[in-house]
Formats: structure tokens, C-alpha cells, sequence
């Protein structure tokens, strides 16, 4: 009988199980599952979930796709001869999320972010069952260190020094750690010479920042970053002290905040420009106003393709271009919802253009950056519930959400050149102040917490930070506060050359792996599988936001499950069973 070989899944999070899932689905179905022996190493006690969607999280970590937008299809039955791979179901199945006629009407319910992680968790447990019963796969729960390539098979050396051997290697690693900016430095040094205060480089695990021994009702805490991590730490330091928020408004979301009295004094957000994400629509029948119709998907995605495949872009203007004509029908067919209602196409147009070109572009359709936070957040409230009518960028943020599924099949693994990616990649990312952000409730929390005077914006816009006996000193050209805790809440970047853990060293060290831009990932192929720096081919993989820039969109996870992983397990059985004579990686 032929020897199986070996394959090592490294990451067990939502695309491990993605990996997994489609790799034994495919072998099945070919009656061979046999051919193929697996090792997944995951660090963490409950494969499936990952970091993310730790199901041991509390209760104040949100996700920021609703109910209905998580549309994680079930696994189908598979079966040969001796194994039988069971249905696992839907997302909306497991949960019982029905969406009825008069549902378009009600608020999205955002679910825990543990809630999904036990859904990942109990799809990852009802395959592992039967692939371990059969003798394919062994979950071995530790951290990998170093991988390491000696012509004929990887050496996988774990954290407590075992050695293990694969034929085939993927990496399904998610958000790594990066190196430490300048100032993030001298904070590090700072913090260890004072014990009154506390620094936190890192946002999760939330518990940490609550245990700390200089939070007290009278604290200040400041909270680098504006975004979603921010605002799961704003609940924490409320809810997770004990603090209410009552509903005032049902249709609105509006809240007032109940203190508990074990709440710091001042929670202090601050970014580099100031800007509020814009929430989600409230409900179905909202977010349908900024729908594009199928045949606009199927030209925009055409369009795109076709010059992404011929790869003579200089620019992301071809995306820009392409999009603006939705945008431009959307706009125009709100109506009364509309802020602005009396311009002509072409000054639409030329202003979509211009404004998705350049972040610091002006003009009477879009919200102002001299606006007040607070103000911007309430106008953003008001489109998002239909109370307000809707700005331009207000608009934009939400087609652009609706056509990023198109844009990220369409871009990645193209012929475009690694600065257009990157430029390409750079705009999406700008354009998650709209498309990713969090539910209606958040922002509401936000206000409610500005009412009770708990949460204070006056230092949002990069203020100058110092440091002092007491702790960090925020100041501006009119005010002044010293907070004994810092709060890290901006996440690493996918920076392949800034990334700093022990794994991905040791891959830039042995130059096994070379980023596609300075800015951006691993460089890979349409199979998952590496392009080396040193130009050989060998069977090491790359799958999810390690290969950022190679693929555009790898954060949401119903990417983790989509055609990438079927990419590179046809890859996999191709080599394993040599269906090619002479085929490369």
C-alpha cells in the first residue's frame, strides 16, 4: 500500500477549518481520503473559532455584519465507500434566523462575535470527529514556531521544541503581531518605569485591561484608534463594569448610559484624522436603497475583470470609473433621500470621481472633515435610519460595500502591477470607515456616553501626546488631560516585512516567502502556493490574510470559505496523486 502523505495546517481559526473542509470534502468525493494525512496545530484550546471569534470572550465584543449579511453556507453530505463527511448547516440555519417579509423593517441583530465562534467551533468539531475516527487527522493544540524546508519535506518545530514532518505545508494564520512604531517604543519603556499607569499594546483580550491594578472609578483612559476594537473597549470599560444603556428610542437605537459607579471618569478615544466610522443602514429596507442590480454587478465586475486581467492600469481609476455610474443611478434614485438633489450627472459624477481619487477633496454632497465628531456621528445615525438624507460619501461607502465581494474576486490574482494592488488595497482599506462599520447601536452607545460625560472627544483629532509622572498627557491648542492607562486599539496591518512573530521571521530569515509590495503580503499563486524569493517552487501555502495583496479582501469571514481554499486544495491533490506529469507548483 502506498505511504499517505503528510499535510500541516498551521492556523486552525475559520480558514483552517475552511482548509480542512475543503481539502477531505474533495478527497471524499473521490473515494481516496486516504491518500492524505493531516496535522492542524492551533494555539488555542477550541479549533474553528481562532483569536477573532473566541468563544470565551465576553459579551461586549460585537461583529459588525448583521444576522442577516452573515451568509455562511452549510457543508454538504459527503460520502465514500468507508468515510462519511456529515452536513453541517448554514449559519442561518443554526442560528434559526428566519428572514420574513416584515423582517425589512425591523433593526439588523448584530450577533456576540462568541456566538459565531461557537458556530465555527461545532462545524469544525463535526468533520475533525470523523477525521480523526478514521485516523487522517490529529489536532495537536500548540503554537508553531518555526517551519523550515530541506528539499523533500518542512520540519515543523512547535513551541515546546517537538519536531514534526509534512509534505505539504499551509499557512491559515490569521492577524500577526508587527513591530513596535517609535512611539509605541518609548511607551513600552515608560510604562515599565512607572507603576501607576498601564500600557496595553493590544485591545483583546478586553478581560486585561479590566484587571489592571490603576483602573479605578477615577481613571482616565485613553484609547488610540477610532475604530470597531475601540468601541468593543468602550463597552467593556461600561458594560463590563456593570454599566446600563436603556433604550429611548426603539426606532433610532437612541440610548441614555445608567452608571455604575465602577466606570473610569474619562474614556478618551484618539486617531491620526479624527474620523467617525459610519454605521451600517438600520435595516434591510434602508440598506436596499444603496443596492446595485444584478446587471450593474455582473457590467461593473466585467469591466474590472477584463482590465485587471490585462494588467496596463497605472492607477485604481479603472475601479473608480467603473463604479461611479452605479453610484451615480443609486444616488440619483433616492430622491427625496437624498441630501443634495439639484446637480446634474456629470457634476455627480466628476465629484465621485474626484472624491474616491483624493480623501482630502471638498464639496457641498459630501460631509466636511471640519465637522465636529460628534455632529458627523449623528448625521451618520440620522442616513443610516432614514431620518436624514443621505450625504454623497454616505452613499459611496454603502454601494461601495455592496460591490466589494466583485471587486475582490475580480482584482485578485491579477496581472496588475504590485503598486496598482497596493494603491487598490489602500482605498478599500479607506473606504472601511464606511463599508465595515459597526451597527447603529455602537454609535448610539457612543453618544449616550457622551451625554453622561464618560466618553469625551474633545482630543479625538491627533493630539500631542507627552509623557509625565502621572501617565500620558493629551493636549490641544484649548485642552489638557492626563490619563493613567493607554489603551492600544489600532490593529496590525498585513505588513509582511513589519510583522514580528516568531513564524513569519523565520519564513523572511530562510527566504521562503517574499511580500508582493512593502506594504502588503505574501506573494502567491492562484493555488495558494508561494512564488520564493530564491524563485524554486515548493509545496508551502498561504491562505487568507498572510497573502493580502496577491488577494485583495482577505478580513471578512466568508471570505475564509469561499473559492480560494478550493484554489489551493486542487493544487494539493494534483501534487499528492501527480495528475500532472512534470507539473510545477
Amino acid at each position: 500500500m502506498i505511504e499517505p502523505k503528510k499535510l500541516a495546517i498551521v492556523g486552525g481559526g475559520p480558514r483552517g477549518l475552511a482548509a480542512l473542509e475543503s481539502i477531505y470534502c474533495s478527497l471524499v468525493a473521490k473515494g481516496i481520503p486516504n491518500i492524505l494525512k493531516t496535522q492542524l496545530f492551533e494555539a488555542r484550546q477550541l479549533p474553528g473559532a481562532g483569536l477573532v471569534y473566541d468563544i470565551s470572550q465576553p459579551d461586549t465584543n460585537w461583529l459588525n455584519f448583521s444576522q442577516r449579511a452573515l451568509t455562511l453556507a452549510k457543508r454538504d453530505r459527503v460520502k465514500c465507500e468507508f468515510l462519511v463527511i456529515p452536513e453541517f448547516p448554514s449559519y442561518h440555519d443554526w442560528s434559526g434566523y428566519i428572514e420574513s417579509k416584515d423582517s425589512c423593517l425591523l433593526p439588523d441583530t448584530f450577533p456576540l462575535r462568541s456566538t459565531l465562534g461557537k458556530y465555527l467551533n461545532e462545524r469544525f468539531e463535526s468533520i475533525a470527529y470523523v477525521l480523526k475516527k478514521a485516523q487522517l487527522l490529529e489536532v495537536i493544540l500548540i503554537e508553531v514556531m518555526e517551519t523550515e524546508w530541506n528539499n523533500e519535506n518542512f520540519r515543523i518545530i512547535a513551541k515546546d521544541g517537538t519536531v514534526y514532518n509534512a509534505d505539504e505545508l499551509v499557512l491559515t494564520i490569521g492577524h500577526q503581531p508587527t513591530k513596535h512604531s517609535e512611539q509605541m517604543v518609548q511607551w513600552i519603556a515608560y510604562n515599565r518605569e512607572n507603576s501607576s499607569v498601564d500600557l496595553f499594546t493590544d485591545p483583546y483580550p478586553v478581560e486585561r485591561v479590566l484587571s489592571s491594578d490603576v483602573l479605578t472609578p477615577g481613571s482616565v483612559v485613553a484609547l488610540r484608534g477610532f475604530g470597531l476594537a475601540m468601541i468593543d473597549m468602550m463597552r467593556a470599560l461600561t458594560i463590563g463594569l456593570g454599566g446600563k444603556f436603556r433604550t429611548t428610542d426603539a426606532s433610532t437605537k437612541e440610548l441614555t448610559y445608567v452608571k455604575s459607579g465602577r466606570e473610569p471618569f474619562r474614556i478618551i478615544p484618539f486617531s491620526l484624522d479624527g474620523l467617525p466610522m459610519s454605521p451600517k443602514p438600520l435595516n434591510s429596507e434602508i440598506d436596499h436603497w444603496f443596492l446595485p442590480t444584478e446587471s450593474e454587478k455582473v457590467i461593473f465586475g466585467n469591466q474590472i475583470r477584463t482590465i485587471a486581467k490585462e494588467g496596463e492600469s497605472s492607477s485604481p481609476l479603472f475601479i473608480i470609473e467603473a463604479i461611479s455610474t452605479i453610484i451615480l443611478r443609486v444616488y440619483k434614485g433616492l430622491g427625496d433621500k437624498a441630501a443634495i438633489k439639484t446637480c446634474s450627472d456629470d457634476e455627480l459624477i466628476s465629484v465621485i470621481i474626484a472624491w474616491l481619487n483624493n480623501s482630502d477633496f471638498e464639496h457641498r454632497l459630501l460631509i466636511a472633515k471640519s465637522d465636529l465628531p460628534l455632529d458627523v456621528m449623528k448625521a451618520f445615525i440620522g442616513m443610516a435610519c432614514g431620518t436624514k438624507s443621505a450625504s454623497l460619501d454616505f452613499c459611496i461607502g454603502q454601494v461601495w460595500r455592496h460591490c466589494q465581494p466583485i471587486l475582490y474576486k475580480s482584482v485578485s490574482f491579477s496581472n496588475l502591477k504590485d503598486n496598482v494592488i497596493a494603491d487598490i488595497i489602500g482605498l478599500d482599506e479607506r473606504l472601511k470607515r464606511y463599508s465595515y462599520g459597526p451597527p447603529v447601536e455602537s454609535l448610539q452607545q457612543l453618544l449616550a456616553l457622551v451625554d453622561a460625560e464618560i466618553l469625551d472627544l474633545k482630543f479625538i483629532d491627533n493630539p500631542n501626546i507627552s509623557t509625565t509622572k502621572k501617565g500620558w498627557k493629551l493636549a490641544t491648542n484649548n485642552d489638557k488631560i492626563v490619563a493613567n492607562i493607554m489603551v492600544n486599539s489600532v490593529l496590525d496591518p498585513a505588513k509582511l516585512l513589519e510583522m514580528n512573530s516568531s513564524i513569519v521571521r523565520h519564513l523572511l530569515e530562510e527566504s521562503l516567502v517574499k511580500p508582493v509590495h512593502g506594504k502588503l503580503g505574501i506573494k502567491t499563486k492562484k493555488n495558494a502556493c508561494v512564488q520564493l524569493a530564491k524563485g524554486e517552487v515548493i509545496p508551502l501555502a498561504v491562505l487568507g490574510r498572510l497573502s493580502k495583496g496577491t488577494i485583495v479582501g482577505v478580513d471578512a469571514v466568508l471570505q475564509c470559505f469561499e473559492d480560494r481554499a478550493n484554489f489551493w486544495s486542487n493544487g494539493v491533490f494534483e501534487r499528492i496523486t501527480n495528475l500532472k506529469k512534470g507539473s510545477k507548483v
